[in-house]
């Protein structure tokens, strides 16, 4: 049996930002620094109010070529925001005709790192997450190139897929909650999704006043659900019906889901058994809430 485990194509689209103007013009729009070319990372697109508008996972296969992963519901949006800001840079934005899957195996590349195992194919490497117990990577190409570099792979689902992303805390921003959080509240930073030490970008005074001020009040956790997965964007309501956070992320994993939560700390403190949660970039677990789905 074969020890990769390989996901049909995943709902995600591939942006390219190329020209000779475009890494200054990513470091003008973006929460993070560019990568190193060997590297992949985790970068937020926000408004003029630090909300989020995207997450990219971002990786550079040349200096004036930039890729960047997206949820395909967001793709052209965001793409159309972003050249509204080229102006008289040269730099081109399109949708790349790559495909995106995800595939568990034993010989990874390292987490953040990139590699190239045949033309405009890419695999991203990440820490192991989930119950498959490998590392794995997101596999990004054209179709003939990727299919080739795992052809023995058993099936895996895009629900196991997407638990993976949940348990190892990494969030994706979703047409549902565009505009809904700054990147703290998705734990951003805490997954090298953030620098504060770069050059201006949309949002940076709401970013960057939100960590050295401290006034934090939500962040993202793990929690185990029985039943199906709620829909991503609904209402976390305490025992008042007053709204306590918000679902950012969930799957399916046999009976029972896996979500990431954005949740207000004082009601994540007050709605479980354990004491005050301190946010982590492995996040907590807490077996059972106060809070409820909006219905």
């Amino acid at each position: 049996m074969s020890q990769y485990r390989l996901t049909p194509r995943l709902p995600f689209t591939v942006l390219e930002i190329a020209g000779p103007d475009s890494a200054a013009f990513l470091l003008s729009q973006l929460t993070n620094q560019l990568p190193d070319p060997s590297q992949h990372q985790l970068q937020g697109y926000c408004s003029a109010k630090g909300r989020l508008l995207a997450i990219f996972r971002l990786w550079s296969p040349a200096a004036d070529r930039h890729l960047a992963i997206i949820p395909t519901e967001l793709a052209d949006q965001t793409a159309k925001r972003l050249r509204l800001f080229v102006l008289r840079a040269k730099v081109t934005i399109t949708l790349a005709d790559l495909s995106v899957r995800g595939l568990w195996g034993p010989d990874m590349p390292a987490g953040g790192n990139v590699i190239s195992p045949a033309p405009e194919a890419f695999l991203l490497g990440l820490a192991p997450a989930g119950s498959c117990g490998h590392a794995r990577a997101w596999l990004v190409g054209e179709a003939p190139e990727e299919a080739q570099i795992a052809p023995d792979a058993t099936v895996a689902s895009e629900a196991q897929w997407m638990a993976a992303e949940i348990e190892a805390g990494l969030p994706w921003v979703w047409l549902a909650s565009l505009d809904t959080f700054v990147p703290q509240m998705l734990n951003l930073e805490l997954v090298g999704g953030v620098s504060f030490t770069k050059g201006c970008y949309p949002g940076q005074e709401v970013v960057a006043r939100s960590h050295y001020l401290g006034k934090l009040k939500k962040r993202m956790f793990v929690v185990d659900i029985l039943g199906a997965p709620p829909v991503v964007g609904s209402d976390l309501l305490d025992q008042d019906g007053v709204s306590q956070g918000e679902v950012v992320m969930a799957a399916s994993v046999g009976d029972t889901s896996k979500a990431l939560i954005s949740v207000q700390l004082e009601a994540w403190k007050n709605g479980y058994t354990n004491s005050r949660p301190q946010p982590l970039a492995q996040p907590l677990r807490r077996p059972r809430s106060s809070l409820r789905r909006a219905t």
